[in-house]
């Protein structure tokens, strides 16, 4: 180890490279599609033994199928791009790899068998937006920042991507990133707000929706739960719901850029049902 300072735009990086790293897939995972010694079935086992950095932890083997994608031309460009993915809130004990047999999370844990997991990755600040400031900035912004935006004077990853020829885009439902007129989309190249989240003012109707408790009994009152009923009002099946409408705008977003350069996509949002 050295004595030396790093900047922040260097650190900035790093993070960037982090990430990418988390992505990189481990050895006897799912063959490419462009080898001719490829299965020619629509599926390919995987065994859910996830690689992790840290520490050797039980986990529970099984068999996932995952689908070959073959409609999509490779891309031209071979090197270093990522996702960043946050769920907001996912509790450790809850995912499949990690040893729970009740909830499923079958795609996350065929994404665990072919990745790197990080044991002992923990976040600085717990709050929505102080966690995503600290995401966006890479300091500690939970003992300097309240519920407020990110200062204009800070250095932002979508910032340092840009200036290293990154393509940028930002899916979000968070409502927070952009209400009380909020600017966490900064230096994104674009952005993309998945509405209705919480009290947004999205839906109008129905104008007095049904309650499911009394408003006393609510946090804040019949107020917010009123809104976020109105605006959840039209959901007729599982790809109505806020985490299924984010996944698939950034997969949208992926299909149209995906054959740049280099990007970076984060997406944020709340998770709901089976991922």
């Amino acid at each position: 180890m050295t004595n030396k300072e790093i900047t922040r735009r260097e650190m900035l990086k790093s993070m960037g490279v982090l990430c990418t790293a988390a992505l990189l897939p481990c050895k006897d995972t799912i063959p490419s599609s462009s080898n001719p010694s490829s299965s020619p079935s629509p599926t390919t086992p995987l065994n859910l033994t996830a690689t992790r950095l840290s520490r050797s932890t039980p986990t529970v083997t099984e068999e996932i199928y995952l689908p070959h994608i073959t409609s999509t031309p490779p891309p031209t460009w071979t090197g270093l791009s990522f996702i960043v993915i946050m769920c907001d809130t996912l509790r450790y004990d809850y995912i499949g790899f990690n040893g729970n047999t009740h909830t499923q999370t079958p795609n996350i844990d065929a994404f665990a068998a072919q990745s790197q997991v990080f044991d002992k990755a923990y976040a600085g600040g717990f709050p929505t937006l102080l966690n995503r400031a600290e995401l966006f900035t890479g300091r500690y912004m939970f003992p300097c920042m309240g519920w407020e935006d990110i200062p204009a004077e800070e250095t932002v990853l979508a910032q340092v991507l840009n200036d290293e020829g990154y393509t940028t885009g930002l899916v979000f439902d968070t409502w927070h990133l952009k209400a009380h007129q909020f600017s966490f989309d900064r230096a994104f190249g674009s952005w993309h707000w998945i509405r209705g989240q919480e009290n947004d003012r999205y839906s109008t109707i129905p104008l007095h929706p049904s309650l499911p408790a009394s408003p006393e009994k609510l946090r804040h009152g019949a107020v917010v739960i009123e809104q976020y009923l109105r605006n959840v009002s039209k959901r007729q099946g599982e790809s109505d719901y806020f985490v299924a409408r984010t996944m698939q705008t950034a997969i949208e977003w992926l299909r149209d850029n995906y054959n740049q350069n280099k990007w970076t996509l984060p997406q944020k949002s709340v998770p709901v049902g089976n991922v």
